[in-house]
C-alpha cells in the first residue's frame, strides 16, 4: 500500500488502529497496534507512529507502512487526542492502560 506525502497522515490519524501483514517489534503478522503520533520531517518526510500490543513502539516511514503491509483497521475516536509528550510518558500510558480499549488487551494489575 503505497501513500502520498501528507495523505499518511490522513489515511493513519492519532487513534487508528492498524494491522500489520508481517512480523514486526517481535509481533507476528496480524497482530494490531495503534497510531499515537504522525510526524514530518523536513518537506518529504511523512511518517506516523505506532504502538503494539506488546508494548513495543516505533515509527514508519511510508515506505515502512508499505513493507510491514500495514492497514487500517478502525478507529478510536477516545484516543484521537492523544498527545505524545515524550516515549517515557508513552511507555507509562501504556502501563496504565490507556490504549489497552484499542488494542483489546486486559487491563495490567
Amino acid at each position: 500500500m503505497r501513500h502520498s506525502r501528507e495523505k499518511v497522515h490522513t489515511a493513519f490519524p492519532v487513534g487508528m488502529v492498524v494491522s500489520v501483514g508481517k512480523k514486526v517489534m517481535g509481533n507476528p503478522a496480524g497482530s494490531i497496534g495503534v497510531v499515537y503520533e504522525n510526524y514530518r520531517i523536513g518537506d518529504t518526510h511523512f511518517g506516523c507512529s505506532i504502538i503494539f500490543e506488546n508494548g513495543k513502539y516505533d515509527g514508519f516511514s511510508e515506505n515502512c507502512l508499505a513493507i510491514f503491509e500495514v492497514l487500517p483497521a478502525r478507529f478510536e475516536s477516545p484516543l484521537q487526542n492523544y498527545t505524545f509528550l515524550s516515549v517515557l510518558q508513552l511507555e507509562k500510558d501504556w502501563e496504565r492502560g490507556v490504549f489497552d480499549k484499542a488494542l483489546i488487551r486486559e487491563k495490567r494489575s
